[in-house]
C-alpha cells in the first residue's frame, strides 16, 4: 500500500505535456490539439503565443485540469496531474483568465486591491512589472 502524501509530493515544478491531444466532444476527428509535447521548466517565464483559436487557452486549462486530455498526459514535477488531488493542484497553479475586469475605481485602486498597504511607488512598480504602465499613461487621467 502506498502513502498518498508521498505519491503526490511535488519536488520540482516542471510541467511536461507528453503526446497531449484534446477534443471538446471526445471525438478525435474533432481534436483541437494533436500530440503536443513540451516542457515548461520551473522558474522560467513562458509565453504561449499564437493566433486566436490556436489552443493557448486550451493548453492552460488542461494544465489546470478544467478538462482532462483526450490522449496523452500532463505531469507536474514528474507526477501525472490526474494523480494529484484537485485541492493540491489548486495550490500549485495560479490561473489568470484572458478576460479582465476592473472595479469601478481608479486603476491605482484596482492595482492596490492586491495589497491594501502598498505605497504609490509600489503600485507604480507593479504596473510597470505587469507592462501596464505605458497604456495607463494614455488614459485620460493617467
Amino acid at each position: 500500500m502506498s502513502n498518498s502524501k508521498q505519491d503526490t509530493e511535488i519536488t520540482d515544478y516542471n510541467i511536461k505535456l507528453q503526446n497531449v491531444s484534446f477534443s471538446y466532444d471526445g471525438n478525435m476527428a474533432n481534436k483541437v490539439l494533436s500530440k503536443i509535447n513540451c516542457i515548461f521548466e520551473n522558474k522560467q517565464f513562458i509565453a504561449l503565443v499564437g493566433p486566436s483559436g490556436s489552443g493557448k487557452t486550451t493548453i492552460a486549462r488542461l494544465i489546470a485540469r478544467f478538462w482532462d486530455t483526450t490522449e496523452g498526459n500532463i505531469y507536474i514535477g514528474g507526477k501525472d496531474i490526474k494523480d494529484i488531488p484537485i485541492s493540491k493542484l489548486n495550490e500549485l497553479i495560479s490561473f489568470v483568465t484572458q478576460d479582465t475586469y476592473l472595479f469601478n475605481c481608479s486603476v491605482k485602486e484596482n492595482i492596490r486591491l492586491g495589497n491594501q498597504e502598498a505605497t504609490d511607488d509600489e503600485v507604480f512598480q507593479a504596473a510597470k512589472l505587469a507592462c501596464c504602465d505605458e497604456f495607463i499613461q494614455t488614459l485620460e487621467d493617467g
